[in-house]
């Protein structure tokens, strides 16, 4: 993040102040909302471009002139960055105080003191947890202040080796030597960021490339090529060029992209670009960047970098994701804060004439040992600060603190990335039993955050458990690498190659996963794979139960009832509302597959949800740790509402008193036609669209999409039906569960006369409503309490070249007056299907 530019000098560009707008104000609405500005972040690339090329200008025209000196090249460097900068860490710990619980102020205390320091980046990126349960990035206050670390490091070496150059001419050799080394960087960063992202994106190393190609511009324009003023065609032609480049990575670029690295040379050709065309004679491009309010946003630029981050961190560590009422009033208050900032501290306090020394002093070393005392102080009071005197208000927020945290934090739940030989055997991965127990819950992390829960119920019905959980890896014995994340495959196989070796010594299996998130990435794949074990299990003689996946919250933050004990305007259980919707269809895919094979199937959303809505709380309290795991308390909490649930106890009693594969199998309802073989309607394969899970049991389709028809498409090719050269009629039979969330819609089409015959269903009323053609058959439909059986009779008129078979699984939805719209979300399940040809 570069200095803000005077403005008084005979070499003033309004156009860079421009060029300054575009970035900070990228970064600012990136900051805001991703989706506005999707490459937003590269602002700060457009910024280290332009540090470049200014300082260096500043530092080689001392170096003409003969007046540089290192002393003073720092004087002006701290009275143009540390007085804005102290300011805005001084404020940011005073409402650090305010709002902040001690963990997290203990680390913004400690970070204003890496950051006053310029090690900004050094302390993120060793600080910051990115690891399975970490916290929320988005609101640590100071985390964008890791860019003026990049900066002031790169300006303890850059003033040192132009000043060791001196005035001597900045020949071709040395312009193209400077030009590798910043190629270098870039290559570096692109070798580097797969594997260390947060290294390559912190680190100087990485990021010199920018700085030097906007040193190489300045050196090029001033010292090189001095008198070079291009055509006014070809400088307007670069300028729409460079403008491009920025405004395609603005576009195209997104946060999940490998950078920076190669993807960061558009921006900063780009940046290059309109710096050189404003230096050789101007474009119209740079013309605009000189309107009057873009220039105004650069002057302020640096004061708008400090402060926007902090308001927007502040607020999400209070309320959560931003509504756009509260990303407007961010934004208002960060322009304030800006200008407040630019007028009062950063214009007075950089005119000041005193000495080094004293400026040193003053703006420096007198704030930061200030910062360094507060942060002790901090620290002894295990970051409640002026808070420690309220002793009531400590005891709360220890205990609920304690009862927030993920469930690895109870010393009973084993769960590693990869599992050590000593997990298999410790007597602390055993619930309920003084010896080796006959039941196994394995499992990924929401395994692991079921033990509590399980524990409750495993008192009550008297059995104990070993638990095994392996972080990112699902209780898989057929390749189990190839569902887990990339960077997890190879310990995920040698954690499983682990279990697979103790599975004979237990006669019970208890499996339980992220369903939801191994269904969305690899679909049909996984439920074989899950069949595939659930199989090999039961004919080795176990016993399986599968427990459910909890619903999904919008977004959680479990220490948020502690936040509420000063702020208690926060909602927190409404604000991680969520429809139960997709956890009832991933539960009801998994529950088929599981059935289907002999296993039992529990889940326990009932009581994390009211009706259609789950906000992760039970018994009044909040249980979740983030948007996908319960809390160790929170799941013991729910194993203490569980205990008293007889049918639950009753499901676990008589699965451990069972002997192998249940007798629970589920059994595909009867139909009244003959299934054809050429035809079969529950094979997922033989359809087309997205949603789409099948088991022996049944096929399920979802629409998941917000605004468009997921539509499941079953075709009846000319081959089929040449099978059947005499058929001028045939019927469709359905057998679905009853639907009541969403009115599915079962349409026919038969070509070439393009003849659609549409059944909405409308299961919580009981009734079909036959809409275009299929007014005109005789169809029926019969209703039972869980189930609908369609039976639908269709005329094939000569030359039918094929028949459609399309189900919506949510066309509509009760209370729409059966009216069809794409809003709608929600699933159907098939669990017998047949179609039946009538010869003439």
């Amino acid at each position: 993040m570069t200095y803000p530019h005077s403005g008084t000098t005979s070499n003033y560009r309004p156009d860079i102040d421009g060029l300054r707008a575009i970035a900070v104000m990228a970064v600012v609405l990136f900051h805001i909302d991703k989706s506005w500005v999707p490459g937003g972040f590269i602002g700060v690339d457009i910024f280290f471009v332009i540090s470049g090329f200014l300082i260096t200008g500043n530092i080689t025209a001392d170096i003409g002139r003969g007046s540089f000196s290192i002393a003073g090249f720092y004087q002006r460097r701290i009275k143009r960055i540390v007085p804005a900068l102290m300011a805005l860490l001084f404020v940011t710990l005073l409402v650090g105080q305010l709002v902040m619980l001690p963990a997290d102020f203990k680390d913004l205390t400690l970070s204003s003191v890496f950051s006053a320091l310029s090690l900004a980046n050094f302390y993120f990126l060793f600080s910051v947890d990115t690891g399975y349960f970490a916290d929320d990035s988005t609101t640590i206050p100071l985390l964008h202040l890791w860019t003026l670390g990049v900066e002031e490091q790169f300006y303890l070496l850059w003033p040192l080796v132009l000043a060791a150059w001196g005035s001597r001419r900045y020949g071709r050799f040395i312009l193209i030597g400077l030009g590798i080394v910043a190629l270098v960087s870039f290559v570096l960063a692109q070798l580097v960021a797969p594997a260390a992202p947060m290294t390559a994106y912190y680190m100087l190393p990485m990021r010199a490339g920018q700085l030097l190609a906007g040193a190489i511009c300045l050196l090029v324009v001033r010292h090189r090529y001095r008198d070079v003023q291009l055509p006014r065609l070809l400088r307007e032609a670069l300028a729409l060029i460079s403008l491009a480049l920025i405004a395609g990575s603005l576009v195209f670029i997104h946060e999940g992209d490998t950078f920076p690295g190669f993807l960061a040379i558009p921006v900063t050709l780009g940046s290059v670009g309109l710096i050189y065309t404003g230096s050789v004679g101007g474009s119209l491009v740079n013309r605009a960047l000189s309107f009057r309010p873009a220039v105004w946003i650069g002057l302020i630029s640096y004061s708008l970098y400090l402060w926007h981050w902090p308001v927007l961190a502040f607020t999400r560590y209070l309320t959560g994701d931003l509504d756009l009422q509260l990303k407007l009033l961010c934004f208002v208050v960060m322009i304030a804060a800006s200008i407040l900032s630019y007028r009062l501290v950063e214009q007075p306090l950089r005119r000041t004439k005193a000495p080094l020394s004293r400026i040193f002093t003053i703006y420096f070393a007198a704030p930061t040992a200030a910062l360094a005392i507060v942060t002790a102080a901090v620290f002894a009071t295990g970051g409640f600060g002026l808070w420690r005197i309220d002793s009531t208000y400590v005891a709360q927020v220890e205990q609920m603190f304690a009862e927030s945290g993920k469930s690895t934090d109870a010393g009973y739940v084993c769960q590693r990335f990869m599992l050590r030989d000593t997990m298999l055997t410790d007597p602390a991965c055993r619930i309920n039993a003084d010896e080796e127990p006959p039941v196994l819950m394995w499992g990924d992390s929401n395994s692991g955050h079921y033990v509590g829960a399980v524990r409750e119920i495993a008192d009550e019905a008297g059995f104990g458990f070993r638990n095994v959980s392996i972080s990112s890896c699902p209780p898989l014995l057929t390749n189990p690498g190839r569902f887990a994340a990339a960077r997890f495959s190879n310990s995920c196989e040698a954690s499983v190659d682990m279990v697979r070796d103790i599975l004979p010594d237990y006669d019970h299996i208890i499996l339980a996963a992220n369903w939801e998130n191994h269904l969305s990435r690899n679909g049909q794949a996984f439920l074989g794979a899950l069949s595939d074990t659930i199989r090999a299990l039961t004919e080795e003689g176990a016993a399986v139960m599968v427990i459910g996946r909890v619903p999904q919250l919008a977004q959680t933050d479990p220490t948020c009832p502690i936040k509420a004990l000063h702020f208690p305007f926060l909602r927190c259980a409404d604000r991680s509302a969520a429809d139960r919707g997709v956890a009832d269809e991933v539960n009801t895919v998994i529950r088929m597959t599981a059935e289907s094979l002999g296993a039992r199937f529990v889940d326990f959303n009932d009581y994390l949800c009211e009706g259609a809505t789950c906000r992760g709380v039970i018994d009044g309290e909040f249980s979740y740790y983030d948007r996908d795991h319960l809390s160790w308390r929170g799941s013991e909490r729910l194993g203490e509402a569980l205990r008293a649930d007889a049918d639950i106890i009753a499901q676990f009693r008589s699965f451990i008193g069972s002997d192998g594969a249940a007798s629970l199998q589920a059994q595909a309802p009867e139909l009244a036609l003959t299934i054809e073989p050429q035809l079969s309607l529950l094979d997922p394969a033989g359809w087309e669209g997205a949603g789409l899970y099948g088991s022996a049991a049944g096929l399920l389709a979802s629409d998941s999409a917000e605004n468009s028809y997921q539509t499941a498409r079953f075709e009846i090719a000319a081959s089929v039906l040449e099978l059947h050269p005499n058929a001028d009629s045939a019927t469709l039979e359905f057998v679905l569960d009853r639907p009541r969330a969403s009115l599915p819609v079962i349409r026919i089409t038969v070509d070439p006369a393009d003849t659609k015959y549409d059944f909405l269903v409308d299961g919580a009323a009981g009734r079909v409503i036959a809409r275009r053609s299929a007014r005109q058959l005789e169809w029926s439909a019969d209703f039972t309490e869980n189930s609908v059986r369609l039976t639908i009779p269709f005329n094939l008129p000569p030359g039918t070249g094929r028949v459609l078979v399309e189900l919506l699984p949510a066309a509509s939805e009760p209370g729409a007056d059966h009216a069809y719209s794409n809003e709608y979300m929600g699933s159907v399940t098939i669990r017998a299907a047949a179609l039946a040809f009538h010869e003439r």
